[in-house]
């Protein structure tokens, strides 16, 4: 989501402080030694599984990758009020598999290469003396530069996404459009964006509590087959519980998925087709009549 990093920049200087901490222990380079002899150390089995390892990796992201152009392209099709299918929004996912993954990739490189160019430099001076300023100086340029300029560039390639599957058009010109169409809509981007935000915090507490309200009596029987010196049972109770807990999660997961996709893609043919206005043009400039 474009808001999720707010949190993670207000822990940026406890962050600073543990990686201080943990580069003056050394811990770096030890770390890197152990995993050099950990892979030097591999037999034919361990080098096996390694491989193995490496490929389900490699189907999670190629799914995952699948997954996400195929969820943008069905809830534009749905609003379109265009037939859809489960087999033709994945052929539509497969078919875009390589632009949706360079996107992606596009996304993390920039990322990457903006936090190394302005925030790394700081880093390593905080390293070499532990100065509180420079401390500060880091939060704030992760609140002021850094962070806004990530959210900017997850909206970029969400639109360039959805032209992509939608409009089966390059990446280059995908990017280009995106741009164009987030500097039209930037306000109404960011509305939205924290609107999502909002609501993706009391989705995270209604999880908990459902959480809590399916482990309960779970709990309950636990604790009764516990007392019962029954610590077979106990156990059993204990694993179905955790398989429950992980189906719950990964059910509600995969929804809030759906929403948010289709909650972008919404927006995205919208402010496409010229059909939203942004409310605070509205509140300060009255009602204006739709393009």
């Amino acid at each position: 989501m474009a808001l999720e990093n707010f949190p993670k920049a207000s822990e940026n200087a406890g962050f600073l402080e543990v990686l201080r901490s943990t580069y003056q222990q050394g811990w770096f380079g030890s770390f890197w030694y152990n995993f050099k002899e950990l892979i030097t150390s591999f037999n034919l089995l361990g080098w096996i599984l390694m491989l193995v390892l490496i490929g389900l990796i490699l189907f999670l992201i190629w799914l995952a990758v699948v997954c996400q152009g195929g969820l943008f392209a069905t809830a534009y099709k749905i609003f379109k009020k265009k037939k859809v299918s489960f087999s033709g929004s994945f052929m539509i996912g497969r078919q875009n598999f390589w632009p949706v993954l360079w996107l992606n990739i596009i996304f993390k490189i920039l990322i990457v290469v903006l936090w190394i160019v302005f925030g790394l430099p700081l880093v390593f001076l905080y390293l070499s003396n532990g100065s509180s300023v420079i401390q500060a100086l880091f939060v704030i340029l992760s609140f002021i530069v850094l962070l806004p300029v990530t959210i900017v560039f997850s909206f970029v390639i969400k639109y360039a996404i959805l032209y992509t599957v939608t409009s089966k058009i390059k990446l280059k010109e995908a990017l280009v459009k995106a741009w164009n169409l987030f500097v039209k809509n930037w306000l109404v981007s960011f509305e939205v964006a924290i609107i999502l935000f909002l609501v993706s915090i009391v989705f995270i507490i209604a999880v908990f509590l459902v959480m809590a309200l399916v482990f309960l009596p779970f709990s309950f029987l636990i604790d009764i087959t516990a007392g019962a010196n029954l610590a077979g049972i106990a156990y059993s109770i204990f694993v179905a519980a955790m398989v429950v807990l992980v189906l719950l999660v990964l059910w509600l997961a995969s929804m809030w998925s759906v929403f948010m996709h289709s909650a972008w893609a919404i927006l995205f043919t919208r402010i496409s087709e010229g059909q939203v206005i942004a409310k605070l043009v509205r509140m300060f400039h009255g009602e204006q009549e739709i393009e």
